[in-house]
């Protein structure tokens, strides 16, 4: 079911697929969810020629339930008519979230705030309030430049690592609330396989260099005479309990173990971060936080995949953005097994079939299964057709039958059998 809002919310038209008469139908319906925006976009097309097709407009408003009932609210962005052997009405509708884009946030620092006082700060002159958030600690904020209210919620997600959502609560077809998430993490570790020839059709690998770096220079904000804000004075040391250490006197901050791996005769493959800010230990922070993520060559992998939660209506075949899903494909040499989570998922609840997901953050993932194990997988296949051919015996008679004794003479059965770590 699709609510439809005009500008001024007030619901004037419902669509729905229940076979109802008097309903407008909807069809081509594709929802778009992406992580790392926390945002999605909704489209769908209805029969021009019914009388509710009038009635949509730009800057109105969808509400309609995710697939896990949650509602969802968009704005109508584009609308498209066409006339042909079909007539159809296109709708493009963006999620409501992004009119945060239009309230600005003023230059000011916050200090030590947790994630739920630091978004009541920022939603406070917004249609939008605090909703399900997680316990992150505590954290100063330096907002100083005039930034849109959007862009300082993926700042304060950013450096709490953490992942929004929007949504908004009804009553008699009324939005009466509007809710902004912060969590630890969207989705679960669900144990979802992708397994080749089940629901991967294909994988593609692959591995770019390009922006490889084992150490990078950070640079900030600069002040009214020019000079770029750097970290060059701040001492950081293993041995004072920090995670890594970064030498007074030293713009740069490097990654002893991707110098070994990828430096060239021990020299460090240099980067530049860049970041608007004047807080020299902020920016440290992130520089770091940025080098974790370009020491290591850029591995991407495309697969084309089934979600069969729907088509094959199986439960437990379940995909949400942000699950933690694993990719097994034994026919890679060596064999293949991922872990990844889900980064963008599209769902047509008109058609099934046209449900699909995009997997990222791959880490590789060791198998379970040893090559002892699968050795005596091998030798227990070979012993089955003989098995089989014996098949069930039943004794008749007034004695028991003879017992025979059966030694296993090539298999220790009293050994333990670890996975790998």
């Amino acid at each position: 079911m699709i609510f439809y809002l005009d500008r001024h919310e007030r619901t004037q038209a419902i669509f729905t697929n229940n076979g109802s008469p008097d309903s407008c139908p909807y069809y081509d319906d594709l929802l778009k969810e992406d992580l790392d925006t926390g945002t999605s976009s909704y489209e769908f097309k209805i029969p021009s020629n019914h009388p509710y097709s009038n009635k949509i407009e730009e800057g109105g408003f969808i509400v309609r339930k995710d697939l896990d009932g949650k509602l969802v609210m968009f704005t109508v962005m584009e609308i498209e008519e066409t006339h042909s052997d079909t007539s159809d009405k296109y709708i493009y509708a963006e999620n409501a979230g992004l009119e945060l884009l239009n309230d600005i946030v003023r230059p000011i620092t916050h200090m030590s705030k947790n994630a739920k006082q630091i978004l009541d700060i920022v939603l406070q002159d917004t249609r939008w309030q605090r909703g399900d958030v997680d316990y992150f600690g505590v954290d100063n904020f330096y907002f100083e430049e005039y930034q849109t209210v959007l862009a300082e919620l993926q700042y304060i997600a950013d450096k709490f690592n953490g992942e929004l959502n929007f949504r908004v609560k009804m009553k008699n077809g009324e939005v009466v609330a509007r809710y902004v998430d912060l969590v630890t993490q969207r989705g679960t570790d669900t144990k979802k396989r992708f397994t080749y020839t089940k629901d991967i059709s294909s994988i593609r690998r692959k591995i770019d260099m390009t922006n490889v770096a084992t150490a990078l220079i950070g640079v900030g904000k600069a002040d009214s005479s020019g000079n770029y804000t750097t970290f060059k004075d701040v001492g950081y040391y293993i041995s004072q309990g920090k995670p890594y250490s970064k030498p007074l006197n030293q713009d740069w901050v490097g990654d002893p173990d991707a110098l070994q791996r990828y430096g060239i005769k021990g020299k460090h493959l240099f980067g530049v971060y860049q970041y608007e800010t004047t807080n020299k230990e902020d920016l440290l922070k992130l520089t770091w936080k940025e080098l974790q993520k370009r020491k290591n060559p850029a591995i991407t992998y495309e697969l084309d995949v089934a979600l069969l939660e729907r088509l094959a209506n199986l439960a437990h075949e379940a995909v949400r953005l942000g699950d933690t899903v694993y990719v097994i494909d034994e026919t890679f040499s060596p064999s293949l097994y991922l872990q990844a989570r889900v980064r963008q998922l599209e769902t047509c609840f008109s058609d099934p079939s046209k449900d699909k997901c995009t997997l990222g953050n791959f880490k590789k993932a060791k198998s379970n299964i040893t090559k002892d194990m699968r050795t005596l997988q091998s030798k227990l296949l070979k012993k089955e057709a003989t098995w089989d051919d014996i098949g069930e015996k039943i004794f008749k008679g007034p004695a028991a039958p003879t017992l025979i004794k059966f030694t296993w003479a090539d298999d220790d059965l009293n050994k333990t059998w670890e996975s790998e770590v």
